[in-house]
């Protein structure tokens, strides 16, 4: 069972996500956040040191919420054929949903505008060559072909 801490946090994590998902990351702020949840940025700032760990936790939670999911379904009715079809259709069905494809845009966008601002952004750089090929992407058709 979950504690009313966990609660809070998963709560913030989905609140956070939807914000960043309408308006980016420069777009949202901890305040509008902290509005949409019904508490402080002192409450957020407790669950999160900062903007940039509130979007990995709530990418990472989603991606979790995800996988076990799917993963419910490899041993749903015994026959591995009939799991493993049941599978594959869901994993299809979620990489093609507007939330995962919204996501996916997002973190383009994300990256895309990071990467200009300062090389190192993550942690990592990106080649020039690389990052022209993240601005002409398009989720909704080449998804699979990443």
């Amino acid at each position: 069972m979950r504690t009313t801490s966990e609660s809070r946090r998963a709560r913030i994590m989905a609140v956070a996500l939807d914000e960043f998902m309408a308006t980016g990351f420069d777009g949202t702020s901890m305040t509008q956040i902290a509005a949409h949840v019904g508490g402080s940025k002192a409450t957020l700032y407790s669950y999160f040191g900062s903007k940039d760990e509130l979007l990995e936790q709530s990418l990472l939670g989603y991606g979790k919420r995800a996988a076990q999911e799917l993963s419910q379904l490899l041993n749903a009715s015994g026959d591995f054929r009939t799991d493993l079809m049941y599978f594959i259709t869901a994993l299809l069905k979620r990489l093609y949903s507007p939330e995962t494809i919204g996501i996916l845009r997002r973190l383009r966008t994300l990256l895309v505008v990071s990467t200009r601002r300062a090389p190192a952004a993550f942690g990592i750089t990106l080649p020039c060559s690389c990052v022209a090929k993240l601005q002409r992407a398009d989720f909704e058709t080449k998804i699979l072909t990443l």
